[in-house]
C-alpha cells in the first residue's frame, strides 16, 4: 500500500542587498547582491527621484512583489540624507553604518586594494556578515523632525556664539592688559566694545558719558565704578602702547561683537520654535521631569531618543549615547572599569552628563550612586559624573516609554518630595572635603614636585640616594659612600671572609698616565703578541726606598696569623711576583700581564699585589 505524504516547502524570502557609496561631488556607486552574496547588479545614480528610481527597479528585477531592498551606506556628509529619505519613503529597509566598521570588513576582503565598487560591495554584505549589528535607521517625522532641527540649530548657534565670546576676550587682553572683563560678557560690556573699542575713545567719552552708557545698557545695575574700571584700563593700554599703535585690532572687536549679537538674535527664534516643536512632541513634557533636564536637556533628549520603543531596552539606549563601557574579556581574564565607548550622538552625551552634575544634587539614588564612585570605587569627579549619566539613561528610557513623570525616591524606594531628598542627600550622601581633593591630584599621585634644590659643596657631607636602601648620589671626596663593615674590597667577593686582604692604606690619588713598561730585563718595547704592556697604572707615592731588599712579605690580616713558618718558600710558591720597594715600576711577568687575563681576574690581581707592605 503506497501512502504519498505531501510536504508544504516554506518559501524561502528573496533577499536583495543594495550597497551605496556616496559620493559629495560625484555619482554614487551602487552594488545589488542576493541572500548568497552574488552580485545582481551594478549602476551609478545621483540623488534625483528619476535616477533612484532606476536603481530600485534594477535591483528588484526578478523578485516577488512585495520585497524589500535592504540599502547600506555610510554617514558620508550630507550626501546620505536624500538617499536614505527616499528609500524609507518607498518602505525599503535603510541601515546607516559607521565608517569605521565599513572600512575594517573592506580591508579584511580587499586588504591592498579600494575603489568605489569595492567600497559599495563591502557595503552590501555588511548584513551577511554582521546582522546583528545593523539597527534599521528610523528618521523622525512632523513634530518631532522640526524639533531635531530646531534642536541642531540651537546647538551650533550656541557653539559659535561661545567661540566669538571667547575671541572678543582675547582680542580684550591684547588691547587694554588691565581689562576689566573677568567674567562673563555682559549687555553693557557689548555696548561699549561696539562702538569704544579704541582706547582713545574711551578716554574722549569721558567718565560721565561712559557712566550713562552703561547705566542704559544694564538698566541701571551698573554705572560710575564700572565706568571708572574701564577708564583705568583704557589710560594703562595708551601709557604702555602709546597714543597711536597701527598694530592694535580697534576693528576687528566691533566686527566679533557684530557678529555675537547677530546670533544671539537668531538663536532667540530658533529657541521658541524650538519650544513649540517640542511641546508638539511631547505634550506631558515628560523629559523635563527627570532631574538635570530642563528648558534645555528636555527638548534635546526627546529629539536624541526620537521613538522610544525602537530601543529594546534601557541598555541599548544607554550604548546609543555611548555611555556603555568597553567590553575587553579574554580566557579567563575579564577587565573591568573600562572607559566608555563614546559612540552615538555627542549631543545627547553630553546633555547627560552635564545633566548628571545637576541630578546628582536632586535625586537621592543618583546622589548615593556618585558617593560610592567617590569615596569607595576612587573614581574622579568626571568618571562618577559618566556613570550617574548612565544611569539617568536608564531613568529616561523608561520613563518616557511607561508615558509617566519622574518622581523622587529615597534609597529604599520611598518617594519623597524635592525638599526631602536634598536633606537626605546632605545627611547622607555628601562628598567629604578632603575625598574630593585627593580625586582631583590623583594624576600628580607619586610624583615629586619640582624643586630647587643646592648642589653638594666639596667637603660638605653626601646627598640622600633617591631610593630607600641605596648609597648617596655624588658623596663627598672626605665622605666616602657608607658601606657594610668588614666587606670585601671590590673584586675579592670570592674570596672567604677570614682570608680576604685588609684594605691599602689610604693615600694620595693614583696618577692616570704613568706610563708602564714590561717586567722583562729587555728595554725594548715589544708587540702585544710578544708579551709587552705599556698599560699606565702605578702609583706615585714615596714609599721608603731599599735598594737591596728585592723581596716583600705578604700581608697578614690584624688579629690573624699567617699559614706558613717559612715566609720564604710561601713567597717561591706563590704564582704572584715579588714587587721591589725600591722602584714601585718594577713591572709583573708577561705569564701575569692583565691584558691576557681573563677581565673579572684583573682588579683581584693588581689589588692583592699593591697590598704588599714595604718591610
Amino acid at each position: 500500500m503506497n501512502v504519498n505524504v505531501q510536504v508544504n516547502e516554506v518559501p524561502v524570502p528573496v533577499r536583495r542587498l543594495a550597497g551605496i557609496d556616496l559620493g559629495v561631488a560625484s555619482e554614487h556607486t551602487v552594488r545589488v547582491l542576493d541572500g548568497t552574496g552574488q552580485k545582481i547588479a551594478a549602476a551609478r545614480c545621483v540623488p534625483s527621484r528619476e535616477s533612484l528610481l532606476a536603481v530600485e527597479a534594477r535591483a528588484l528585477a526578478g523578485t516577488p512583489a512585495g520585497t524589500r531592498l535592504e540599502v547600506v551606506l555610510e554617514p558620508t556628509g550630507p550626501a546620505w540624507f536624500p538617499v536614505a529619505r527616499f528609500f524609507a519613503t518607498r518602505g525599503h529597509k535603510v541601515f546607516r553604518v559607521s565608517s569605521a566598521k565599513a572600512a575594517d570588513l573592506r580591508k579584511f576582503y580587499r586588504r591592498h586594494t579600494k575603489s568605489n565598487g569595492i567600497d559599495a560591495d563591502t557595503l552590501a554584505r555588511l548584513p551577511l556578515a554582521d546582522p546583528d549589528g545593523l539597527t534599521e535607521l528610523t528618521l523622525a517625522e512632523g513634530d518631532a523632525a522640526t524639533l531635531d532641527r530646531r534642536v541642531r540649530a540651537c546647538d551650533r548657534l550656541t557653539q559659535q556664539a561661545a567661540r566669538h565670546k571667547t575671541r572678543i576676550k582675547a582680542l580684550m587682553r591684547q588691547l587694554l592688559p588691565m581689562t576689566p572683563l573677568t567674567g562673563d560678557l555682559g549687555k553693557a560690556d557689548l555696548a561699549i566694545l561696539e562702538r569704544y573699542a579704541d582706547p582713545r575713545a574711551l578716554l574722549d567719552l569721558g567718565p560721565a558719558g561712559l557712566a550713562a552708557l552703561i547705566s542704559q545698557a544694564s538698566h541701571g545695575k551698573q554705572g560710575q565704578a564700572r565706568a571708572q574700571a574701564w577708564i583705568s584700563a583704557a589710560q594703562q593700554a595708551i601709557d604702555l602702547y602709546g597714543p597711536a599703535d597701527p598694530a592694535m585690532p580697534y576693528a576687528e572687536v566691533a566686527t566679533e561683537v557684530r557678529l555675537l549679537n547677530a546670533i544671539e538674535t537668531e538663536l532667540k527664534a530658533h529657541a521658541a520654535a524650538r519650544e513649540d516643536a517640542y511641546r508638539q512632541a511631547d505634550p506631558g513634557q515628560l523629559a523635563r521631569t527627570l532631574p538635570g533636564l530642563a528648558e534645555i536637556g528636555g527638548p534635546a533628549m526627546t529629539a536624541v531618543m526620537g521613538k522610544p520603543g525602537r530601543f529594546a531596552s534601557g541598555h541599548h539606549f544607554k550604548s546609543f549615547l555611548g555611555l556603555a563601557p568597553r567590553a575587553s574579556e579574554t580566557g579567563e581574564t575579564d577587565r573591568k572599569g573600562e572607559p566608555m565607548s563614546k559612540a552615538g550622538p555627542s549631543l545627547g552625551r553630553a546633555t547627560m552628563i552635564r545633566a548628571a552634575d545637576t541630578a546628582r544634587k536632586l535625586d537621592p539614588q543618583l546622589a548615593r550612586i556618585y558617593y560610592i564612585q567617590m569615596t569607595e570605587r576612587g573614581a574622579s569627579h568626571l568618571k562618577a559624573l559618566c556613570v550617574v549619566a548612565g544611569h539617568l539613561a536608564l531613568r529616561l528610557h523608561a520613563t518616557m516609554l511607561r508615558g509617566t513623570p519622574y518622581q523622587l525616591r529615597d534609597t529604599d524606594g520611598s518617594a519623597v518630595t524635592a525638599d526631602q531628598a536634598r536633606q537626605i542627600i546632605a545627611a547622607n550622601w555628601t562628598v567629604p572635603d578632603d575625598v574630593r581633593k585627593r580625586r582631583r591630584s590623583r594624576k600628580n599621585k607619586g610624583k615629586t614636585p619640582q624643586q630647587a634644590s643646592k648642589p653638594v659643596q666639596r667637603g660638605g657631607p653626601p646627598r640622600p640616594g633617591s631610593r630607600p636602601g641605596h648609597p648617596p648620589v655624588k658623596p663627598a671626596p672626605d665622605h666616602p659612600a657608607p658601606g657594610p663593615r668588614g666587606a670585601a674590597p671590590r673584586g675579592h667577593s670570592s674570596l672567604p671572609a677570614k682570608r680576604r686582604p685588609p684594605c691599602p692604606p689610604k693615600r694620595s690619588p693614583l696618577p692616570k698616565t704613568r706610563p708602564r713598561t714590561c717586567g722583562n730585563s729587555s728595554a725594548t718595547p715589544r708587540s702585544s703578541k710578544t708579551g709587552c704592556c705599556t698599560r699606565p697604572v702605578t702609583s706615585s707615592t714615596n714609599w721608603p726606598a731599599s735598594p737591596t731588599t728585592t723581596t716583600s712579605t705578604p700581608a697578614v690580616p690584624p688579629g690573624g696569623s699567617s699559614k706558613t713558618s717559612d715566609t720564604s718558600a710561601a713567597d717561591s710558591a706563590s704564582p704572584y711576583p715579588a714587587i721591589s720597594t725600591s722602584n714601585i715600576s718594577q713591572r709583573l711577568p708577561p705569564a701575569s700581564r692583565p691584558s691576557q687575563r681573563p677581565k673579572q681576574n684583573r682588579r683581584p690581581l693588581l689589588a692583592m699585589a699593591l697590598t704588599q707592605q714595604p718591610p
